[in-house]
């Protein structure tokens, strides 16, 4: 029985990767800064609170006989400067991480990182794993320095290490821009895109966190960084599908793209409109040779899960 420790194990996929993994013949230790998820009273599991940042430090213990370790901990938001949560969690945090582990022989350690840091956009090719490192904000710039530093303790070492980059995760417990996105759809609001040429990556919560289960199982994606999706989708075709999920008829009108620009900045989400209006795709093919992996649910699927699970928490 491998022993696996998921550091945040109560946020969006850790919660998934938790419940996932559960049911398995593991034993788990699920680790998180607060103690949110319940998945249910098991045997094989371990629950316990990991705090760390600048003022804490990680006791070498709380590895002890782990086989696996699964980082999914940090934080997303961005701000100014090196000297917040951003840098704490997923640089400093990462480290600590990552040393305590190699200390206590753990033998694989998998990071989640995020295709950020090749860049917000892809342009005219898609993203692979040895396109220029180009991330542009405080977040990706942290988690390509997270990235780093776990490829540092893991030379000279026995500890082996994968990274993942996944674009844009969605599904139960969505958080963010995409949850916004399933409100105005339920809203049935229109969206000002029925012109709009582009094409985005995406990943389905379950099928990313099949994805790491299918890996801790393979030695030969050792040391290795894969960017891995699930499809690629038009804003207009996210927007079609999440509205048939949502059993509403989507609602796209004709705007000119440089005065959906000129609003956008405008309004200061010039952001905003590069998430939706640009190309950010990649390309998978390294992942799908060495893990033989096809998506275990399908997108029609993966858009309904999630429209039952937003009407489920937040329709009335």
């Amino acid at each position: 029985m491998k022993s696996i420790l998921i550091t945040g194990a109560y946020g969006f996929i850790g919660q998934c990767l938790s419940r996932q993994l559960v049911t398995k013949n593991y034993e788990l230790t699920l680790a998180s800064s607060r103690l949110l998820c319940d998945v249910g009273t098991k045997d094989n599991v371990n629950n316990i609170c990991l705090n760390y940042d600048r003022n804490n430090s990680i006791e070498d213990s709380v590895f002890s006989g782990v086989d696996v370790v699964v980082h999914l901990a940090g934080v997303t938001q961005t701000s100014k400067g090196k000297n917040d949560l951003t840098y704490d969690f997923n640089v400093n945090g990462t480290l600590q991480v990552a040393n305590a582990a190699e200390r206590q022989g753990v033998k694989l350690f998998i990071n989640l990182s995020t295709v950020q840091v090749h860049g917000n956009e892809s342009h005219m090719q898609d993203f692979t794993e040895s396109s220029v490192l180009d991330p542009q904000n405080d977040y990706a710039r942290s988690k390509l320095e997270g990235e780093i530093a776990l490829v540092d303790v893991c030379k000279n070492s026995k500890m082996q290490y994968i990274i993942l980059r996944p674009p844009l995760v969605f599904g139960e417990g969505v958080k963010g821009n995409f949850l916004k996105l399933l409100s105005i759809i339920d809203a049935n609001y229109p969206f000002p895109f029925a012109n709009l040429i582009n094409l985005r990556s995406y990943i389905y919560v379950e099928n990313l966190c099949h994805i790491i289960e299918g890996l801790i199982h393979r030695e030969s994606c050792e040391n290795q960084v894969y960017l891995v999706k699930d499809s690629d989708l038009s804003t207009k075709e996210l927007i079609f599908n999440l509205s048939h999920a949502f059993k509403k008829t989507p609602r796209l009108f004709y705007m000119p793209d440089k005065l959906l620009k000129i609003i956008a900045m405008s309004l200061n989400k010039k952001k905003d409109f590069a998430r939706l209006c640009g190309n950010l795709v990649i390309d998978d093919s390294k992942l799908k040779n060495d893990l033989g992996w096809v998506s275990s649910v399908d997108m029609p699927a993966a858009f309904l899960n999630t429209a039952n699970w937003y009407l489920d928490t937040y329709s009335k």
